[in-house]
């Protein structure tokens, strides 16, 4: 909660959080009501992390959460 607060008043305009034992990432973009989830990615669905702040980066989930 205190990061969130922190990244609201410097307007970050997105941030994710990675939950290793749900093996998720979630990502939270910044709106004028403040932060909303955007998306809710699993490592199991063979989904890759995506951004159009950085439109040429893809990070695959799956090596992410199995070795």
């Amino acid at each position: 909660m205190v990061k969130r607060k922190l990244y609201e008043r410097l307007t970050i305009p997105e941030y994710g959080i990675v939950d290793p034992i749900v093996e998720t990432v979630t990502v939270y973009r910044h709106t004028q009501q403040g932060y909303t989830r955007a998306a809710m990615l699993s490592g199991e669905h063979k989904e890759a992390l995506t951004t159009s702040l950085l439109p040429d980066l893809a990070i695959s989930l799956s090596p992410l959460f199995h070795e």
